[in-house]
């Protein structure tokens, strides 16, 4: 009776030569532990081999195989640093659309008017703005009345 280190070594040289490939050591195990209790003859082993149909006889080639075409979501955890900074992302925004055409209209209303009025009329806006917004009438009539306060002061 051969060791079982002698008989994994016959089911690797076996299987090599049947199959044209290496056996791997689980697959040789299991086979050599049949063979060393009894359960199995090196020869039905080999027969197995011969009878049941290659890998690569029952598994289609890549090139054979129709892959569907569809799209499959994978999350890709990816950490980026862009260096963001509060001035770099202030260049973005005044370089935006949406700066052009809605923000920089409302800063330059909001420059106008802090530069021809009176500091009183910011007092009186925001205590006006506290008990509720002001429509368009009672903010004209705040800024009219400040702006010719300022006048008058020149």
């Amino acid at each position: 009776m051969s060791s079982p280190a002698q008989v994994l070594e016959k089911v690797k040289e076996a299987y090599s030569r049947l199959r044209g490939r290496p056996l791997d050591n689980v697959t040789a195990g299991y086979y050599a532990s049949q063979i060393v209790q009894g359960r199995m003859k090196l020869t039905e082993f080999e027969g197995l081999l011969v009878e049941a149909p290659s890998f690569n006889d029952v598994t289609p080639k890549l090139d054979e195989v129709a892959a569907p075409e569809e799209a499959i979501n994978v999350a890709i955890p990816v950490k980026v640093d862009v260096g963001l900074t509060e001035e770099l992302l202030s260049r973005i925004f005044v370089q935006s659309k949406l700066y052009s055409d809605r923000y920089k209209p409302l800063i330059d209303v909001g420059r106008y008017i802090r530069e021809n009025v009176s500091p009183e009329f910011w007092r009186v806006f925001y205590e006006s703005t506290q008990k509720g917004p002001l429509d368009f009438a009672e903010f004209t009539k705040i800024l009219s009345s400040y702006t010719a306060l300022r006048e008058l002061k020149q």
